[in-house]
């Protein structure tokens, strides 16, 4: 059903193109095809993207973007392009926030702030719950596969031109909520029906990348 929707939008986007092309070389309408096709293309490549994943921001965004470059062209908007930089940043900032809401209440132990540096922690407490973890022009490594689990671990964590790395045990599960712009989320754990504990990972990047995995990387 999915990819009958997605063929359909794509028709529906080629048909219009096609009458812009043609009204516009009929000179019945006098309009800049390129910011308008253009605009087109966002739009519906942003539909296309959410009836795949209704929570896909990003989807989202490519809406806006071709609205605003579409309207910008047609009311002629003295509207700096670099405005959608903060644009950016707030609706990936929107994302973030409403996948920790949406997480429910996973309590967290403590906050790990890094910048401009790195940190590595291979030992946890006992009665550890996770934590929110900021990372800023540098990067942050723990290891959680001697940790002997008691509950759940819910994570928060934001990178921007960072990097994050968690390594888990095998015997748990993982469920990550990414919202990533020009950088990216990994996950290369699977969950089994057999695994007691599970671990919520909820993460924004920027220019930056989180991995959740089972085993040391070799640097």
């Amino acid at each position: 059903m999915k990819r009958n929707m997605q063929t359909i939008i794509w028709g529906v986007a080629l048909i219009l193109i096609g009458i812009i092309i043609i009204l516009n070389m009929a000179n019945v309408i006098q309009v800049s095809l390129w910011s308008y096709i253009f605009g087109l293309v966002l739009i519906f490549a942003g539909i296309s993207s959410i009836i795949n994943s209704k929570k896909n921001m990003f989807g989202y965004f490519l809406i806006l973007l071709g609205l605003f470059i579409i309207l910008r062209k047609a009311l002629s908007w003295d509207f700096n392009l670099l405005y959608i930089i903060p644009i950016i940043l707030i609706i990936a900032g929107i994302s973030f926030l409403i996948n920790v809401v949406s997480s429910g209440n996973h309590k967290v132990s403590g906050n790990v702030f890094v910048v401009f540096s790195g940190r590595e922690d291979n030992t946890v407490p006992v009665d550890y719950q996770g934590s929110n973890i900021t990372c800023i022009f540098g990067g942050y490594g723990l290891d959680l596969r001697d940790h002997k689990f008691v509950n759940d671990l819910s994570f928060n964590i934001f990178t921007m031109f960072g990097g994050t790395e968690i390594i888990v045990p095998e015997n748990v599960n993982i469920v990550v909520k990414p919202t990533a712009i020009f950088g990216g989320v990994g996950n290369v754990t699977r969950n089994s029906q057999d695994n007691e504990f599970t671990i919520y990972v909820n993460a924004l990047c920027l220019f930056g990348g989180v991995e959740v995995l089972n085993y040391k990387k070799q640097r």
